[in-house]
């Protein structure tokens, strides 16, 4: 997971928690499941003994989706479940520009969701409609250069609808790796978004075979007509949807041990390395990632909302959001450059965080640490009697959290955490319940603090991309006294 930490240098967090205290009373927007009324309790406030044992048997897919043998199985039985839900959600632009130093600034408004059954028609038209205006056929590969979006995961399950092998590129690994992975997987057809087309076009001419380009979101007229001036053919995810519409898919289904996703990796040296994950690994993955959710009672009736803002790419924000999935969550779509209010993307706007209400999230432990580091830094310029109130407030909270930790009950008791800790909360939505948090070993103080500051207990895993995001994930109840 060492590429989680790229993401965390554009959020910000400093400002952010520094800032807490300007807020006054902060009215929060609904969540995409309706209006949310009255004080939330986060999962480790509740009585009784939060994080249940799991069987300890070994599970090849997720429990409850026994009859999915691929993907495509899993994509249709939760679009049959939970068909009505919000599933991919994507924030209105209302405007793009740059600040006087040239760093583009964004105002975003409020979030928008495609149904679980709009995800499933949408993913089916998209794989008939690509079928139809690229000629490519079942087992040929696609790359995906792309930041994390809805598209993009619309665009990987339209991909394998139609039995297509997905090669993902990290927007980090440059021009450079994204040309070794086009031509390594002779991929004929790129999608990608506007920020990395443009750095696209700089070495299509070396991918003699590429000849189609699916954009995700608005793309400046000016990198259009510079993609065909090289001989590109330009599609928008839009009308690749439309051209399906209604179009049965003609691709052979695939098999559990098709590959579905290539996931190219930096590597410790030399050029970037091509992970082979067939359907029946990703399942796997994801039933072990499953159970260690549903073991901290993350349910299909908890109304989760997942902030999406880690790259795609990476094997553990592809593993969660399909566990997402399989739990009937709302998955928000963000970006590292406007998850808080004080990113350094945002202007005029909340920040992703607080319009979405996520109730699960995933951090980077560096994230933590800023996230503490910040707090005691704003603690440390207080008056007298607020670093009083502070340290009191704290202390209440580790020894609540040493009394109960081996049950997974953490967070601070109800009156500090109304008095102090609840402001705090709500710069990253007020209702966060779950943490996961992997890449690098998380500092044992960082994780103490967070968990009482934030209420919530963190999850923290350690894994592969060869693994499919399989392997070990400690519990906030799984302690060692």
């Amino acid at each position: 997971f060492a590429l989680m930490a790229a993401s965390t240098a554009a959020l910000g967090v400093g400002a952010v928690i520094s800032g807490c205290a300007l807020y006054g009373k902060l009215v929060p927007p609904a969540t995409p499941f309706g209006t949310y009324d009255g004080e939330y309790l986060a999962a480790s406030s509740l009585p009784g003994d939060i994080f249940a044992p799991t069987s300890g048997s070994v599970v090849a897919k997720p429990r409850g989706y026994e009859a999915c043998e691929t993907v495509n199985d899993l994509r249709a039985e939760v679009a049959r479940r939970f068909h009505t839900r919000p599933c991919l959600g994507t924030r209105e632009l209302i405007e793009a520009g740059t600040d006087e130093k040239g760093f583009e600034k964004l105002t975003l408004g409020a979030y928008t969701y495609i149904t679980y059954a709009e995800f499933e028609s949408s993913a089916r038209a998209f794989a008939s409609g690509l079928c139809s205006l690229t000629g490519v056929v079942a087992r040929d590969i696609v790359t995906v250069y792309a930041e994390t979006k809805a598209e993009w995961m619309l665009a990987l399950h339209g991909c394998m609808a139609a039995n297509l092998q997905v090669a993902t590129v990290y927007a980090t690994l440059g021009a450079e790796g994204a040309s070794f992975a086009i031509n390594q997987t002779d991929s004929k057809v790129c999608v990608a978004d506007s920020k990395l087309l443009k750095t696209l076009l700089t070495v299509s001419e070396e991918c003699k075979q590429l000849k189609y380009v699916v954009t995700i979101g608005n793309v400046q007229a000016k990198l259009l007509a510079d993609a065909k001036a090289k001989g590109l053919t330009v599609l928008s995810t839009a009308e690749v949807i439309k051209a399906g519409m209604g179009k049965n898919i003609s691709a052979t289904p695939a098999k559990p041990s098709d590959i579905a996703v290539i996931m190219y990796t930096s590597g410790t040296t030399g050029a970037p390395k091509g992970v082979l994950m067939s359907h029946a690994n990703i399942l796997a993955g994801v039933a072990g990632l499953t159970e260690t959710a549903t073991s901290g009672k993350l349910t299909a009736d908890s109304e989760i909302v997942y902030l999406a803002y880690l790259p795609l790419a990476h094997i553990m924000e592809l593993a969660l959001e399909h566990v997402m999935l399989c739990l009937g969550a709302a998955l928000a779509y963000g970006s590292p450059g406007t998850l808080t209010d004080s990113a350094p993307k945002i202007k005029n706007c909340i920040g992703d965080a607080r319009e979405a209400r996520p109730t699960v999230l995933v951090c980077a432990p560096a994230v933590l640490d800023k996230i503490r580091s910040a707090v005691m830094a704003k603690v440390s310029k207080a008056s007298a009697l607020s670093r009083w109130i502070f340290h009191m407030a704290i202390r209440a909270a580790m020894e609540r959290r040493d009394s109960n930790i081996t049950r997974g009950f953490v967070g601070s008791p109800p009156f500090w955490n109304k008095l102090v800790f609840s402001k705090m909360q709500a710069i990253l939505g007020g209702r966060v319940q779950w943490i996961a948090s992997g890449s690098a070993p998380l500092d044992p103080d960082t994780q103490v603090f967070v968990e009482c500051c934030f209420n919530v207990p963190i999850v923290q895993g350690y894994a592969l991309t060869e693994t499919c995001c399989g392997g070990c994930g400690v519990s906030a109840g799984e302690a060692t006294p």
